[in-house]
């Protein structure tokens, strides 16, 4: 997953795709569901889509469907900014995106409390919103669109929609970045729906992957939409004998199962945000996908006997052949004994494991390693062949009597948390809500180094 920076240089880390609600303070948007025309009905959805998971709010004043008309810039800050500044009030950990190709509105709405501006223009129809975007520092989110909302369905042409998308966003992200954008403030949507047939949509879709030396987080924004409509009216055997499928007969409102599917797809390539209507029923289905999923498991290795790099070595590779795979290492630091200090200085390091062992199975599994490479337990924090402790099991908190993961004793060991910060600094301790940056920062804190 890649990162983004918000205005005050704080990173924004998703382990997991997360879910953009949105909320349309319109009377006109194309799915009926999501209009709330007053602030008040706003705020009430966006309490609502914050209570079924949503991490960012998406808030627009202007609908952007195909053939829509614009309203004025002056009628879309007075829409928006009132709801921005509501929901930022009552949820202020919730990040919350403007939905706006103006500079002014963009202005106002950071001022109001947003703190993500979300372009459909790429930055291509107000010539002031890089200039904008880079002064207030905000992330902007790039998006491809093959014309203004009232023509560009009129017949989109692209002689291969995939290398044309993906040079339009390389473009845009370079004039961004021109502007003062820096990269790490910088998403990518590839604008599905926007100035795109049915097979232009399907064809992004499937090659998703291609956007990723990009190098930004990327928005997938599909839900409900008209090529959904499309393939479910195939799918259901109703299209034309000319390979056509009329989107209307299967109308936005009948289109959440097909928008679930894309998110679910979504999820398998590590897209970063999903925007959408119905934030619980596809955060459900993702969640029940990724639960399926090899589990990420961080393993701390310690040794102070015999040849300390071999047993570690060692260890690596009995990992990789009984408990999953190991995706990632920390250097190896040699530090003084924890606890009984009587003893010879520890080799330490820490390993990212994929693995589709349920918690207790892999505690298992690493004890008969510890004991096939020779740790005998006679007395605690005594000199050890082979230590190997579970020190993270996904985001799950284990506290039973004889197990607890994250590790009970990592908070106070910085030859466990250097080299766990050291794989993932950014990692968010499920037990004490911060990350693991912040943890070894406490710690050395603590200790005065």
């Amino acid at each position: 997953m890649k990162d983004f920076l918000l205005r005050d240089g704080t990173p924004v880390h998703f382990r997991r795709m997360e879910f953009m609600g949105i909320v349309n303070v319109t009377e006109d948007s194309f799915f009926s569901g999501s209009r709330t025309p007053g602030a008040e009905e706003a705020l009430k959805r966006a309490d609502q889509l914050i209570a079924d998971g949503a991490a960012i709010i998406d808030v627009g004043g202007e609908s952007t469907r195909p053939g829509s008309a614009p309203v004025t810039g002056e009628e879309e800050i007075r829409r928006v900014c009132p709801v921005i500044a509501g929901i930022k009030e009552k949820h202020p950990d919730i990040l919350v995106s403007c939905d706006t190709y103006r500079a002014a509105t963009a202005r106002a709405a950071v001022e109001a409390g947003a703190d993500i501006i979300n372009d459909i223009s790429g930055l291509t129809f107000d010539p002031d919103m890089a200039a904008v975007c880079a002064e207030l520092k905000v992330p902007v989110i790039i998006m491809h669109t093959g014309g203004r909302p009232d023509t560009m369905q009129k017949d989109p042409h692209y002689d291969n929609v995939v290398e044309e998308v993906h040079d339009y966003l390389e473009r845009q992200i370079g004039v961004a970045v021109a502007a003062g954008i820096p990269l790490d403030r910088i998403i990518i949507d590839l604008g599905i729906g926007f100035g795109k047939t049915w097979d232009h949509n399907l064809a992004l879709l499937r090659s998703i992957d291609r956007f990723s030396d990009l190098e930004c987080p990327q928005l997938l924004a599909v839900s409900r939409k008209t090529f959904i409509g499309q393939q479910l009216v195939w799918e259901q055997g109703m299209g034309g004998a000319d390979g056509s499928a009329d989107a209307s007969l299967i109308p936005p409102a009948g289109r959440l199962s097909g928008t679930v599917g894309v998110s679910v797809y979504a999820a398998q390539h590590g897209i970063e945000m999903a925007r959408v209507h119905d934030v619980r029923e596809n955060a459900e289905a993702v969640r029940m996908y990724e639960a399926l999923q090899p589990v990420s498991a961080v393993v701390a290795l310690g040794s102070n006997m015999g040849d300390r790099k071999d047993y570690l070595d060692r260890a690596i590779r009995m990992m990789n052949e009984r408990c999953g795979s190991v995706t990632a290492q920390s250097k190896v630091i040699e530090t003084k004994a924890y606890g009984y200090t009587e003893q010879d200085d520890f080799l330490n390091m820490a390993v990212e494991l994929k693995t589709m062992l349920p918690p207790r199975e892999l505690l298992r599994a690493l004890n008969g390693i510890e004991a096939e490479l020779g740790r005998v337990r006679t007395l605690r924090w005594g000199p050890r062949t082979i230590d190997l402790d579970i020190i993270y099991y996904g985001d799950r908190i284990i506290d039973d009597d004889d197990f607890h993961v994250p590790h009970a004793d990592m908070y106070n060991r910085d030859f466990v948390l250097e080299p766990v910060c050291e794989l993932d600094p950014l990692r968010v301790d499920p037990r004490k809500g911060v990350t693991v940056k912040q943890l070894l920062s406490q710690w050395r804190d603590r200790e005065g180094n």
